[in-house]
């Protein structure tokens, strides 16, 4: 095949993929609703769950974000850890 018959063979297949993705999204349409459904009386409950205050909001930002400072912490030692005893490993089989 000549360079005009592979790109005349692309355009085709993205034709033929494009009424795929059309007959699949009727699919996906169909199922969805089967599986997203709202039930009666299930409503949020927004006197529960009233909106946050500007103090209660920064406190849960400061919160958070000294987990995650934490976090990080914890997982970079044992990183460095881990380093350390592959380096001894190597070092000590190289000795021998």
């Amino acid at each position: 095949m000549s360079f005009a018959g592979h790109v005349l063979d692309m355009i085709n297949r993205q034709k033929r993929n494009r009424s795929l993705q059309k007959q699949n999204k009727q699919k996906f349409a169909k199922k969805k609703e089967f599986f997203v459904t709202k039930l009666p009386g299930k409503e949020f409950n927004k006197e529960k769950y009233s909106q946050l205050s500007q103090t209660e909001i920064e406190a849960n930002r400061k919160r958070i974000r000294l987990e995650l400072k934490k976090e990080r912490q914890v997982a970079s030692i044992k990183t460095i850890l881990t380093i350390v005893i592959f380096a001894m490993m190597i070092f000590l089989f190289w000795k021998q």
